[in-house]
């Protein structure tokens, strides 16, 4: 579940200046402002003309755009393949982020990756004579909890990594190369992953993922808003984060299907899994343009000018073409006014308040990565399992129906995000973790474990921590996973 999580951190570590609004609403006609008519923008285009790139990292940014039929995606089926695939890509991050937390406790899975398992006098796979544990059997569970951890967590280091990268080479390469890109990275890591028979190529894997991870969700809200209409993009924001929850749930459900099975597959199935959506995402993306503002940006404007009429559904010389080109050339002029940006501007506060503005951006985000929601989405069916003492299919089928109540609550947040404001959503979401977690925490710290290591916890207590995992999921799903963002 972070759910929007770590999206959310990839994003605010790579986002490119914010975009101005590429569709906006009817502004003043061209003819009502001499600077605003259509020979301006072709006279200004020619002063802010640039060479395209040169190099291999550069030639990275030059994907083709397919068409059907010899003819290009327009109008109203051109938005919606991008949302489509912008989705898609949502589905993807949360999916790689849900896969993993029903595998640790599964035996095929401990089985055929040792270094991922700690010793446990529970676990049988562990010993030659369980339960009387006398005889250790010292093929498996070789791990400990360090190991364990350290292999679930790298895969955020790579997400950092990909964000990173972006924010060097996300402006040269662009929205759509930048997706596709990362897109293959992460097949590449899939790979790894689900071929794996030992631990360093497992991890080795989760960290070649998350760097494409990281490279897609830094860049595909900012393509997708880029190429919307002002007007949807607080939607956008909002509907992503139910995406990734609903990829999330489709995990789960995935783990529980395949847990009924035998051999590897039950594991190594899910975790290749992970690539269905990543194949629509490249696939897609070589039949859509890149978003209008960067074409421009990079002195393209005979693209941008033909990508925003396709995108408007109108002739090439229409006047609201005319005007939104205008706008994102006006716009980008305006960003560079001030000179090459520099890191020291965010740390003056001045009349724009950009020491403010960026603290606030920074601990908007550092909270709703903290909170515990990161712990619920990569731990789910193991804390049923090992913390609250509900039997291995029983823990699985929690994990899938907490995923789906985390994905059905943040839909609620639809609707909300325009009427309430994103600040009264945070506070309201906040609080009700706060409560949620408090009693979470005051039900689980009764348990004990019995002679084998194993945990036990009262029946009424159980219940009660399930339950306000359960809301604490909600609460977030509506507070938490789009609001940070401007």
């Amino acid at each position: 579940m972070a759910d929007r999580n770590t999206a959310d951190q990839n994003t605010a570590a790579a986002a490119a200046p914010a975009a101005e609004p590429n569709m906006s609403e009817k502004r003043e006609h061209p003819s009502d402002s001499g600077s605003r008519t259509p020979s301006s923008v072709d006279s200004s285009r020619a002063v802010n003309e640039k060479p395209k790139p040169n190099g291999f990292l550069a030639r990275m940014g030059d994907l083709p755009e397919w068409g059907f039929r010899g003819k290009r995606l327009q109008g109203r089926l051109l938005n919606w393949s991008i949302g489509f695939i912008a989705s898609c890509g949502f589905l993807m991050f949360g999916y790689d982020q849900g896969v993993l937390g029903s595998l640790l406790t599964l035996d095929d899975f401990q089985r055929s990756i040792p270094l991922m398992t700690p010793l446990e006098q529970s676990n049988s796979l562990c010993w030659l004579d369980f339960p009387e544990n006398t005889q250790r059997d010292y093929s498996q569970c070789t791990g400990d909890p360090n190991t364990q951890a350290a292999a679930v967590a790298v895969y955020q280091i790579g997400c950092f990594l990909g964000a990173v990268l972006i924010l060097f080479y996300g402006e040269t390469w662009g929205r759509k190369s930048s997706t596709f890109w990362g897109s293959a990275i992460m097949i590449f890591g899939t790979i790894l992953q689900a071929s794996a028979h030992e631990y360093g190529l497992f991890s080795a894997g989760r960290v070649v993922g998350g760097i494409g991870n990281g490279m897609v969700t830094s860049t595909i809200p900012t393509w997708q808003s880029e190429c919307a209409r002002p007007h949807q993009r607080g939607f956008l924001i909002t509907l992503s984060g139910a995406l990734i929850s609903c990829g999330i749930a489709i995990a789960y459900w995935v783990d529980y299907g395949f847990y009924f099975l035998e051999g590897s597959i039950r594991w190594r199935f899910p975790v290749s899994f992970q690539s269905f959506f990543t194949i629509i995402v490249m696939i897609g993306l070589l039949y859509l343009p890149d978003s209008p503002r960067w074409l421009a940006m990079k002195g393209r404007m005979d693209e941008a000018r033909e990508v925003t009429s396709r995108l408007l559904g109108k002739p090439i010389d229409h006047e609201d073409v005319t005007i939104e080109v205008k706008a994102i050339q006006e716009a980008l002029e305006a960003q560079s006014q001030g000179g090459s940006f520099k890191f020291k501007e965010l740390l003056t506060n001045g009349p724009s308040q950009n020491l403010r503005r960026t603290l606030l951006g920074i601990a908007a985000q550092f909270f709703q990565q903290i909170c515990g929601i990161n712990l619920i989405t990569y731990y789910s069916g193991f804390l049923f399992e090992n913390s609250l003492g509900f039997g291995p299919e029983l823990s699985r089928l929690l994990a899938a129906f907490n995923g789906t109540e985390y994905f059905l609550a943040s839909l609620v947040a639809l609707p909300l995000i325009e009427r309430t404001g994103r600040r009264k959503l945070m506070l309201f979401g906040a609080f009700g973790m706060m409560a949620s977690m408090a009693i979470l925490a005051g039900t689980v710290s009764t348990g004990t474990v019995d002679e084998t290591g194993a945990p036990k916890l009262e029946t009424k207590y159980g219940v009660t921590a399930t339950v306000f995992l359960f809301v604490f999921n909600s609460f977030f799903a509506i507070g938490k996973p789009p609001h940070p963002y401007p």
